[in-house]
């Protein structure tokens, strides 16, 4: 029976054998070609480097250098490239990590007789006018990717809707990651064709949060934690106090911070409040996010001072605080919350869970004033 194609994966830490690897050897060897380009010889850092991103990206379950070992032995059986001798201890010592297991070179060679076989349409081909950069270079590296964006300029380019780039992507080469790849091309990062001119763009990673259209106020909450998330959300849709509860997932938040945009869309806001545990990486947390917030730009970042002022003055300081970094020292500084630093608790923190749902149903019904003065 045959066995279905899927991606590398790791089996008791040797990467096992999958009909996948030629097919992932290739999209690895695409981004180091594009990534130096003209080079004969290339050392392994760099495609190891190339590796660590791709199964970043993809979510391989397989280590970078597992990965690059494969990748040039199956480029190697391809012809695309050779390896440095080891037939003799010498060369063996001097050519290649014994550390690992099979051993791998510390460089490969670019075959020139498969750079020579590779198709450069570059003069002859009619491109389209956003491509005649291409024209140019000396030597066409991935002709196939360019050909395949060119047909998608000349036929859908200038008519079509923007799309999120996965989208894009399976429509111009049936692949939905291709595009993952290709962006990091030499032309992409230049600037010669964007992902704008493919009238794309990036889908931020979405948020969870719970939308109130009969809200009173245009402001978002971010509650740190999934409990104290749950009960928020249970006290807003009966109160209307915000916009919008959002999960920030712990430290998640700020890396997320772009789909804020797509969740004002359905329901308008331009203000982000923000509450989390009151220790140190609570408030290191939420400088982090008050940065990234500003940096979006549109919203406007206030830390919900009234919820913390409330679970101050109803949680029983535990544990220990732990550090907190200059942004989360200076946000206390910034809102006088310095009741709430290490010193003032002893050395203790105060999880928000502190705060329980009893409690937020009554503050959220007493509405804003309350959630955003208390004292």
């Amino acid at each position: 029976m045959n066995e279905p194609a899927t991606d590398l994966v790791a089996i008791n830490g040797a990467p096992a054998v999958r009909p996948a690897d030629r097919e992932l050897a290739q999209v690895l060897w695409g981004r180091v070609i594009a990534e130096h380009p003209g080079r004969v010889r290339i050392d392994i850092e760099k495609i190891v480097e190339a590796a660590r991103k791709l199964t970043r990206e993809r979510g391989l379950m397989v280590r970078p250098i597992d990965l690059a070992t494969r990748a040039v032995r199956t480029l190697r059986d391809l012809g695309v490239l050779s390896l440095p001798s080891d037939r003799t201890a010498s060369a063996l010592k001097a050519n290649y990590d014994r550390r690992c297991d099979p051993p791998i070179p510390l460089f490969v060679t670019v075959r020139r007789e498969a750079a020579e076989r590779a198709p450069a349409p570059r003069r002859e081909h009619p491109w389209h006018p956003d491509l005649d950069f291409l024209v140019r270079e000396r030597r066409l590296e991935c002709p196939d990717v360019w050909l395949a964006i060119d047909r998608w300029l000349k036929e859908r380019g200038d008519d079509t809707d923007i799309v999120a780039v996965r989208e894009r992507s399976c429509e111009i080469f049936g692949d939905e990651k291709r595009l993952d790849d290709v962006r990091n091309y030499k032309f992409f990062k230049t600037g010669a064709i964007t992902l704008e001119r493919l009238r794309c763009e990036d889908a931020p990673e979405p948020l969870a949060a719970r939308l109130c259209r009969a809200s009173r106020t245009r402001v978002a909450l971010v509650v740190e934690n999934k409990d104290t998330f749950r009960s928020a959300c249970l006290a807003n849709a009966e109160a209307h106090a915000y916009a919008a509860v959002i999960f920030g997932e712990g430290n998640a938040f700020p890396k997320r911070v772009a789909d804020l945009r797509n969740l004002a869309e359905e329901c308008p806001f331009a203000e982000v409040h923000y509450f989390g545990d009151i220790d140190g990486e609570g408030f290191a947390i939420a400088a982090a996010a008050e940065q990234a917030v500003l940096s979006l730009g549109g919203f406007s970042f206030s830390l919900a001072t009234g919820l913390y002022r409330a679970l101050r003055m109803v949680g029983r300081p535990v544990g220990s605080f732990g550090k907190i970094n200059a942004a989360g020292g200076a946000l206390l500084h910034r809102y006088s919350l310095s009741d709430m630093d290490a010193e003032a608790l002893a050395g203790r923190r105060i999880p928000q869970e502190a705060l329980a749902r009893p409690a937020l149903w009554e503050i959220f019904a007493k509405g804003n004033s309350i959630l955003h003065t208390l004292t």
